[in-house]
């Protein structure tokens, strides 16, 4: 993509899977894979990006989160969790980049009609 067109300017990390069940029926497989894919999948990709935003006069990161983590929905506790740490990842990212002129910022839609 670089070479294509010589820089990134956003970054918006909108994947995202759910398991919803009562935390004690949730197989310890769906747990790790809503980290990796609602967490440590942001995180990577994230990381990868950042060298390339902070050479962008306007690099922007949007991570996109879920209204689960205010509303405390019953049988979403991990996906809740997980959404809940990458709202404090985007945080102190933003406190980490902003001084390179990279904004970081986190969305949470209401619900939204999904094959989910």
């Amino acid at each position: 993509m670089i070479a294509r067109h010589g820089r990134l300017d956003v970054l918006i990390n909108n994947a995202g899977i759910a398991s919803m069940n009562a935390f004690a029926l949730t197989p310890p497989s769906a747990m790790r894979g809503l980290l990796d894919t609602n967490l440590f999948g942001p995180m990577l990709v994230t990381h990868g990006a950042v060298r390339l935003l902070r050479g962008s006069s306007h690099g922007r990161i949007v991570n996109l989160t879920t209204v689960a983590v205010p509303l405390r929905l019953a049988g979403e506790a991990v996906y809740a969790a997980t959404k809940a740490a990458l709202e404090t990842f985007t945080r102190v990212l933003a406190k980490e980049i902003g001084p390179m002129g990279v904004t970081c910022n986190a969305v949470g839609p209401s619900i939204v009609r999904t094959a989910l």
